[in-house]
């Protein structure tokens, strides 16, 4: 309990540092929220005066988000510290495709080699042509699963 106060002390400024760390990555995306409300307010401007379709408004909208992100790459964003955007960009934290949505995955299990590596490999003659009843059963019969013909 003597080091109460340095461990008080290191956590305190961990948090700090986490804080300083994670806030390029508040104000960048902040930023870009803004540049997509900015698309969008152009792209609604458009589609009202009619220059553009709804089909064109998605598109629209990305362009004129894209484009207030690139004319103003050099504008300071950063309030206390006066970085601008493209500093911000090179300092805040990398998120994998998982933290940022952009990853989407599907798991495909084989029913018949999920029950062949639960029985070890087995190579009981009695359970191989049990499994290979089961796989020609599920191709002639609609409506049953492989688990249902398998029993």
């Amino acid at each position: 309990m003597q080091n109460k106060n340095a461990v008080l002390l290191f956590t305190v400024l961990l948090s700090l540092a986490t804080l300083y760390t994670l806030s390029f990555n508040w104000v960048a995306n902040n930023f870009e929220e803004k540049s997509a409300n900015y698309g969008a307010f152009v792209a609604d401007s458009l589609e009202s005066t009619g220059e553009i379709t709804e089909n064109e408004w998605e598109t629209t909208q990305a362009q004129f988000a894209r484009e207030f992100l690139r004319d103003s790459a050099n504008a300071e964003i950063y309030p206390f510290l006066g970085h601008t955007y493209r500093e911000v960009l090179e300092q805040e934290l990398n998120l994998g495709l998982d933290l940022q949505g952009g990853m989407s995955v599907t798991l495909e299990v084989s029913i018949p080699d999920l029950f062949i590596a639960l029985s070890d490999y087995s190579t009981n003659e009695t359970f191989r042509q049990a499994i290979a009843q089961a796989k020609n059963a599920q191709r002639s019969t609609q409506g049953l699963t492989y688990v249902e013909l398998f029993e």
